[in-house]
Formats: C-alpha cells, structure tokens, sequence
C-alpha cells in the first residue's frame, strides 16, 4: 500500500478521536460499551438500579429456559434414536420426530429471548445515557406568535420552542 492509501477511507468511517468528544460523549461511549460486554452495567453506570436487576432478572430467566429447553431437546433426540434403533412402529417414530421439532423450536425461541433482552439492555443504557444531558428545567419557553411566509400574502401561525442549554441557564 502506499503512503496515501490511508486518504482514500471516507470521513464517516475514520472514527473519532478520544480527544475530539466531549465529556457527555465519551460517557455515552463508555457506557453503551460496558452494557455491550456485561449484561446491567450500563444501567448501574447510569444509576438505574432497579433496571439492572430487571435485566438480570430477565437474563437469569432466558438462561434458565434455555438449559430447560435444550435438555428436553437432548433427551427427545435420544428417544428418538432408541425407537429407530429399536424398529419402533412408524407412529413413534413420527411423533418423535414431531416432539423433535417442537423442542428444536423453543429452544431456538430461547436463544432469542436470551439474545433480545441483552439487546435491549444496551439500546436502554445507550438512550438513558443520552438523556442524562437531556435539559429537563422549569424554564422551557413557548413562544406563539405570527409570522408571514416568504412570497406569500397569507399570514401564518407560528410555534416555537426553545429550550435553554444547562451551560446558558441562570441561578
């Protein structure tokens, strides 16, 4: 590769340096990160004590019905090779083999409960960390006025919101 190969990546994907990102972000980062690798930390990073126990609850509950379902999916395919070993009746065999599936199934339900719970713990500390920065001050203004439409003749209704940063608010 050449020297300016490392020119030819679009700006979007070049991820942004630590030092770019304010205090808020790299919170948000790190904290979406932590609930990434390890199921409730992202909500014990943000505080949310009783979600973290929700989510623990929830990932004990998803591990508990997988285990159940994959016994019962072992024990059914080991009944299943017993009866063909066996020449059971063509009756058994079709019922096993529809046990079979049924198990298969819920089993693979289980992987995604398991699977949708962690996501959602990260999607809820990703957005609670967004909110923390969130301004949510009595002094929100709500401003209704009128206004005139450029080239137009008509007048128009106008409303506006314009909440004050935490940085622009006074004590």
């Amino acid at each position: 590769m050449s020297a300016h190969s490392t020119n030819l990546v679009p700006a979007k994907f070049k991820q942004q340096s630590d030092t770019s990102l304010t205090k808020a972000q790299l919170r948000v980062r790190n904290t979406t990160r932590m609930a990434l690798f390890v199921p409730g930390a992202g909500q014990l990073s943000n505080r949310n004590y009783f979600k973290a126990a929700c989510v623990w609850g929830g990932m004990a509950y998803g591990v508990k019905y997988l285990i159940d379902n994959t016994q019962d999916l072992r024990n059914t395919r080991l009944s299943l090779i017993e009866a063909v070993n066996q020449n059971a009746g063509f009756a058994t065999i079709n019922t096993l083999t529809e046990r079979e599936t049924y198990d298969q199934r819920f089993r693979d339900i289980s992987w995604l409960i398991l699977i949708g719970i962690h996501g959602l713990s990260i999607l809820d500390a990703h957005v609670s960390a967004n909110l923390q920065t969130f301004d949510v001050s009595e002094d929100l203004s709500l401003r209704l006025g009128f206004f005139r439409l450029p080239h137009e003749s008509a007048l128009g209704l106008s409303l506006n919101w314009r909440p004050q940063s935490k940085t622009n608010q006074h004590l």
